[in-house]
């Protein structure tokens, strides 16, 4: 069965323009329509088999925007052959009304998925959106709801832009698998009248509970996190995130420790820190973060490039090397004898309980390479297993381990001394 709604003009609405409820398992388009002074749709347990929201203009929108709970169908029977349920909402313009409240511009959320029929994907895409959320109260841009973590579904939320939002720019919760990418989101939060570095507050990009890549992003003018990132073990690369109040934020749990690889991301002047580790967001966080800028021209008189707030008996080492921090922390770097307490470092030189920053490595420039080679190695005579032996047998072979942290620019490629 298949529900339409396309071409149409709808102005000065008091409640949603199309309420769905009940799960009808069904296939539903809202495409190519205008809307004004109106909220849009409210769907709950619409568990359809596809739903496309495509090419949509709305402007001074109230209250909500798309509004969907169980988007789709938990179990995949006969009456559907396919191997993928998809729900696509794509090239839609949301502008809320400045002077009245709102949620959500587009709000999606999973209901559970059948153990019975496992053998099917739900993929959701939220792509090329266009949200302003005009500065008006409780707004938000786009929120994803997985709720179950052991679901067989796929959301990618690509080239969206969201501005000018109260609250969180995107929020995905349980997202499990797929692409976070090309997103930019400017001002967020700006409810806030100074910038927070409190551990409750979500970032401008949050995500928690997912093995989705987040790459390519751009956020600006968060009053909070720029990106916040829980229980997480993908990839965050070659994002930008400035002027924000903490740039990155980084935690997880005992259940699902934070493993991210944090690359080549522009992560500066941001007000507070650059980074933000563990905490009492959740302490189970050992990101490994390289090749990242992190320098900030903040008034904030005790701002912390990264700011590490993970126990050693956790993890007593945080990898961050090969990043660029700045022309002073840079020159205190390079004078005398590393490791050391550097001034825009917090860990265990700050607080004894916590782990090392190892910023070794770090680079003269952004994107350049390390400023010198000078600290000394070690050599260790071992057996073929590993273990130090210092007496050896005439004819027998002798196994050489060369510990050098400089010298290792890539831990995952073999080097020549």
């Amino acid at each position: 069965d298949s529900n339409r709604i396309e071409h149409c003009l709808i102005r000065h609405g008091t409640d949603a323009f199309w309420y769905l409820n009940s799960s009808n398992y069904g296939f539903y388009y809202v495409k190519d329509n205008t809307f004004h002074l109106t909220p849009l749709m409210i769907g709950e347990s619409v568990s359809a088999k596809e739903l496309v929201i495509q090419n949509n203009t709305a402007t001074d929108v109230f209250y909500r925007g798309f509004y969907i709970t169980g988007i789709l169908d938990y179990y995949n029977g006969d009456d559907f052959t396919g191997d993928t349920l998809h729900a696509l909402i794509d090239n839609n313009t949301i502008e809320f009304d400045p002077d009245r409240q709102s949620y959500q511009a587009i709000y999606i959320s999973h209901r559970n998925q059948a153990i019975s029929n496992p053998n099917y994907v739900r993929q959701v895409t939220i792509s090329n959106n266009t949200i302003d959320g005009s500065f008006a109260e409780s707004s938000n841009g786009i929120v994803f709801d997985g709720n179950y973590e052991n679901s067989s579904q796929v959301l990618d939320v690509l080239n969206n832009n969201v501005s000018d939002v109260n609250s969180v720019g995107i929020y995905i919760h349980k997202g499990l698998q797929g692409r976070v990418r090309d997103n930019t989101i400017v001002n967020a939060h700006m409810s806030k009248e100074n910038y927070s570095n409190q551990y409750y507050d979500y970032g401008a990009l949050e995500i928690y509970w997912s093995s989705q890549e987040i790459v390519g992003n751009s956020v600006s003018g968060s009053k909070a996190s720029g990106i916040r990132v829980g229980l997480h073990d993908a990839r965050v690369d070659s994002n930008t995130v400035i002027n924000c109040g903490v740039g990155m934020y980084f935690y997880g749990e005992s259940n699902f420790p934070t493993t991210s690889s944090v690359r080549y991301n522009n992560i500066t002047n941001n007000y507070y820190y650059g980074i933000r580790t563990g905490g009492q967001a959740g302490q189970y966080s050992d990101p490994v973060i390289n090749y990242n800028d992190l320098v900030s021209d903040t008034e904030y008189s005790e701002y912390y490039a990264i700011k590490h707030e993970v126990p050693s008996t956790i993890y007593d080492e945080l990898n961050a090397r090969l990043n660029y921090w700045g022309e002073s922390a840079t020159a205190e770097m390079v004078d005398g004898s590393n490791p050391k307490d550097i001034t825009t470092i917090y860990d265990q030189y700050d607080d004894a309980s916590l782990g090392y920053v190892n910023y070794g490595n770090f680079l003269a420039e952004s994107g350049g390479q390390p400023v010198s080679n000078n600290t000394t190695g070690s050599l260790l005579l071992t057996d073929v297993s590993g273990t130090e032996q210092v007496n050896f047998v005439s004819g027998s072979t002798i196994y050489v381990q060369v510990t050098d942290g400089d010298r290792n620019t890539d831990e995952n490629v073999q080097e020549t001394i």
